[in-house]
């Protein structure tokens, strides 16, 4: 479906097509009927992601539970703050009469991984006179391909890599050994295991 982009819409617009999006769904959640306010129920089709953003059923990450019902449906909001608006054309009767917040372009840019990076840990007692390596990654494979990262993981008694806070961790013997590998600028977005002392 060809989505075409309406350049710089004005404020009258997208505060039409935001009154109308909260109108469309006033009351509970169309899927699982909780009142706005409350979280959504587990496995519906509305809620999303707290981690990444996706829709929750469909997502991959651990956790990222607890979505709220706010009664404007997901990504309405972003779509106004970012003046995404567009028509949708060639599609029989589906052509729209009037724009539409455009969703798609909003699950689009949230499909490319951010930019992250890591930063080598090295212990307050040390000074080696340089500045901390710094790596830059998108995903959690590419994160864990990084030279200085993998070397932790080739050592025989590896067990595996978590996350404490912001700290990525390397675990070894089952987790009774460890060591801080590097603090990462964007937690929430590495879908790793978390740390537990042992």
């Amino acid at each position: 479906m060809p989505w075409i982009p309406v350049e710089n819409p004005s404020k009258e617009l997208l505060d039409r097509l935001y009154e109308q999006a909260k109108k469309d769904h006033q009351g509970p959640c169309p899927d699982c009927r909780v009142k706005i306010g409350q979280k959504h129920a587990v496995g519906c089709d509305v809620a999303r992601c707290l981690k990444c953003g996706g829709q929750k059923l469909s997502c991959e990450c651990r956790g990222g539970y607890g979505d709220i019902w706010t009664g404007v449906w997901p990504g309405i909001q972003e779509c106004y703050d970012k003046k995404y608006v567009a028509n949708l054309v060639g599609c029989g009767k589906f052509n729209t009469k009037e724009p539409v917040f455009n969703l798609n372009r909003l699950a689009l840019e949230k499909s490319k991984p951010a930019m992250n990076q890591i930063t080598k840990y090295t212990p307050g007692f040390v000074d080696t006179g340089e500045k901390p390596k710094v790596s830059k990654f998108k995903t959690v494979a590419d994160l864990l391909k990084v030279p200085w990262v993998k070397s932790f993981s080739d050592d025989p008694k590896f067990y595996r890599y978590s996350l404490s806070d912001e700290s990525l961790m390397a675990e070894y013997k089952k987790g009774k050994e460890w060591w801080v590998v590097g603090n990462i600028k964007n937690p929430a977005s590495v879908d790793l295991p978390k740390w537990v002392s042992r």
